[in-house]
């Protein structure tokens, strides 16, 4: 065994280095573990270092012959002291670059919760303006042509107070009370932009309706009797 600071062998079961007092790496890492503490190097770890002082005591003798030995030991240690601090100091950046590294980990996943946050809120308010804007599409019916009066009157369905339902199919030419059919040919007539006329011809004869839609709600008077449908 070597000594871990000079170098020096080990005789007759020393317990310290005659050259420098430095305790041998048994007893020191047996005196260490009794008291609880964590011996300072392993075995392995002790023995890179010796051969790396030896390597540089061997260098400094050949490249520097007039040194003494005590010099070339003095620069062998401070070698190992800076050597030692490097490593510390590696350790020390490591450890400042893994926190760095989870706090703009931290950072960049709010952001990114933050992100999807809004594009939620951005999309529910997109729907909401898309369904303000069928809202409104509905509620302000006006008719350009016919065709826009026969599609209105095919999409919604009419009933009076008294439970009479008026419905429409085939492109409105058909008319139907309570499902019975009264008329296969209806004949329209756009008065105005929310206003048009209905003739029917049927087996129980010709009636003639008056649909007014002011909105989004229709009513359909019978000009027969006088009875109003109202849309639904």
């Amino acid at each position: 065994m070597f000594c871990k600071k000079c170098g020096n062998m080990q005789k007759n079961g020393e317990k310290f280095c005659p050259k420098c007092g430095t305790p041998y790496l048994s007893e020191n890492s047996k005196e260490l573990s009794d008291s609880g503490k964590a011996p300072v190097d392993t075995d392995a770890e002790f023995e890179a270092n010796r051969m790396d002082e030896e390597s540089q005591r061997q260098e400094l003798t050949d490249n520097n012959p007039n040194l003494s030995e005590k010099e070339i030991s003095k620069v062998v240690d401070n070698s190992s002291e800076d050597t030692s601090s490097t490593k510390n100091k590696i350790s020390i950046s490591k450890i400042i670059l893994i926190a760095l590294l989870v706090v703009f980990g931290v950072r960049y996943c709010g952001s990114f919760n933050d992100s999807d946050s809004g594009s939620a809120e951005y999309e529910q308010s997109a729907e909401y303006e898309q369904s303000s804007e069928k809202s409104y599409e509905e509620s302000s019916v006006s008719f350009s042509s016919e065709q826009d009066v026969r599609t209105y009157l095919c999409t919604h369905s009419f009933t009076s107070n008294d439970g009479y339902t008026l419905t429409f199919s085939s492109n409105a030419y058909e008319v139907s009370l309570n499902g019975r059919i009264l008329s296969s040919a209806t004949d329209v007539y756009m008065s105005s932009s929310n206003t048009a006329t209905i003739r029917t011809h049927g087996p129980y004869g010709n009636t003639t309706f008056r649909l007014t839609v002011s909105g989004g709600d229709g009513v359909i008077r019978d000009s027969n009797d006088g009875e109003s449908y109202y849309s639904r």
